[in-house]
């Protein structure tokens, strides 16, 4: 009895011990201790490991959901209301940009922090639905409007009468002291219509504030 007990709790180690190197946790650049994020890497036996970067929803929701507020004023200037998409545009627009000059005091931290948390798509919803004068277009109502007519822009005015367009968060990127923030947006208004830009932010006294905006297609 004794020599089967030990025969099991071998087997049992040894079987732990292989499903281990088939699940790794890697603190990569948006590490929790360092950044808004986790990364982590899944193995699967012929197929390439999937990253997935995923945003803490509780230590660092109060101020995702700041620095989108700043940003929503901002946009929100001499205008009823804003049409917000539920979800981030993954687009990176670095290329048309000298961050050395247009985007001067950008620390190097942030920007990896903003690169790796916009290599997938994100549901922000639930960040900024609570702003007051925000309308947002949920998933399936953008593939009603611009999916399912021939005029998509048409169908939108009719439904969002006072807006122009609608726009479209990244994600945001932190630097590790969380006092700089870095987010794109988005704007949408039809076929030739339209512009991007990114949003410098900078938190001083608790408070997080734009420092510095870069227009990097229209």
């Amino acid at each position: 009895m004794k020599r089967l007990l030990v025969g099991l709790t071998i087997g049992i180690t040894t079987f732990f011990m292989g499903r281990a190197v088939g699940f790794h946790y890697v603190q990569g650049p948006l590490a929790q201790n360092e950044g808004i994020a986790h990364c982590t890497i899944l193995w699967d036996p012929g197929a390439e490991p999937e990253i997935v970067y995923a945003i803490d929803p509780v230590e660092y929701r109060e101020e995702l959901k700041e620095v989108y507020n700043a940003a929503l004023e901002d946009e929100l200037l001499g205008k009823r209301y804003l049409v917000v998409s539920e979800r981030t545009s993954p687009g990176d627009w670095f290329a048309g940009v000298d961050p050395g000059n247009q985007m001067s005091g950008l620390q190097k931290e942030t920007f990896d922090s903003y690169r790796a948390g916009n290599e997938q798509i994100t549901f922000i919803d639930d960040l900024i639905r609570d702003y007051p004068a925000v309308h947002l277009l949920k998933d399936n109502d953008s593939q009603a409007i611009f999916k399912e007519n021939r005029n998509g822009w048409m169908e939108f005015a009719k439904r969002f009468p006072s807006a122009k367009g609608f726009i479209q968060f990244s994600a945001v990127g932190f630097n590790l002291g969380h006092t700089q923030a870095l987010v794109s947006v988005e704007h949408q208004c039809g076929g030739v219509c339209g512009d991007g830009k990114f949003m410098l932010l900078r938190k001083t006294n608790g408070v997080w504030r734009i420092q510095r905006k870069v227009v990097t297609w229209e």
